[in-house]
C-alpha cells in the first residue's frame, strides 16, 4: 500500500480541548497543523500561508464558521 499524502490542516474552534483533540489525532498520522481559537485568528493565518484544509467548529464567538469559509 503507498505513502498517504501529508497535508497542512489549520484546525479552528474556540474550545481549546476541542483543538487539541483534532491535532493531535491529525498529528498522529504526520499531518502538519496550526490552530486558531476564533474566525478572525483563522483568517489572518489564512491570508498569511497556504493550508490545504481547514477544520472549523460552526458556533463560534466573533466570527462563525460559515462566514469564515466565506470569506477565505
Amino acid at each position: 500500500m503507498g505513502k498517504m499524502p501529508i497535508y497542512k490542516v489549520l484546525v479552528v474552534d474556540d474550545e481549546e480541548m476541542i483543538r487539541r483533540l483534532i491535532l493531535t489525532i491529525l498529528s498522529k498520522q504526520g499531518h502538519h497543523c496550526d490552530t486558531a481559537s476564533n474566525g478572525f485568528e483563522a483568517l489572518d493565518k489564512i491570508r498569511k500561508e497556504h493550508f490545504d484544509a481547514v477544520i472549523t467548529d460552526i458556533e463560534m464567538p466573533k466570527m462563525d464558521g460559515f462566514i469564515l469559509t466565506r470569506l477565505s
